[in-house]
């Protein structure tokens, strides 16, 4: 899958869907497409303050729902519930909305709360961001079909696989059947 196509089915074809999967490729592109116009519109606001803020906002939240959709649907591709993309969200808010209040307050315990729920959020950041980069399951699981079945690079891969694997079992099953280091107890 493309940039472009990922593009396409996530603002296209799949906008509100959070049935199904989706692969590494759909998620990952759509979210480096999502970095870049949230990058460019940010840019854009220094020049356009009111304008560029409005615009920045609406683009966000427009951007923000086929994100949240394709990362449930890339949970669904390694057999996690949807769910699971709600703590990495509310971690992302809780910091937000910490370091706001801790920089405007003069407390030092909350100061230190804010720098305990970072530590925090960059934990659960990780482990999400390890979850979105697990392949997915192979075959088709609770959740749908397999999002790559069908894709004529991924059969031929697959095949290979296939193949070298048969060749593995073969050459260890040789290699039972003439072990030199195999000792039996001979009764003479």
């Amino acid at each position: 899958m493309t940039l472009k196509d990922s593009i396409r089915l996530c603002l296209k074809e799949r906008f509100y869907r959070i049935s199904g999967r989706a692969p590494r490729s759909e998620f990952w592109y759509f979210t480096l497409f999502f970095i870049l116009a949230q990058s460019l519109v940010f840019a854009a606001t220094r020049y356009l303050p009111v304008v560029g803020d409005l615009l920045f906002a609406v683009i966000f939240i427009t951007l923000l729902c086929p994100l949240v959709c394709a990362g449930v649907r890339r949970l669904h591709d390694v057999s996690h519930k949807g769910a699971v993309i709600v703590m990495p969200i509310l971690m992302t808010v809780l910091v937000v909305l910490c370091t706001d209040v801790a920089m405007r307050s003069q407390d030092e315990k909350l100061r230190e709360a804010c720098i305990y729920a970072a530590i925090g959020f960059l934990f659960i950041f990780l482990a999400f961001v390890f979850l979105m980069l697990k392949p997915g399951t192979i075959g088709d699981n609770a959740y749908g079909p397999d999002p790559l079945k069908g894709d004529p690079r991924i059969e031929e891969e697959g095949q290979k696989a296939e193949e070298a694997l048969r060749r593995y079992e073969e050459v260890k099953h040789q290699i039972k059947r003439v072990n030199p280091f195999k000792f039996t107890n001979r009764k003479e």
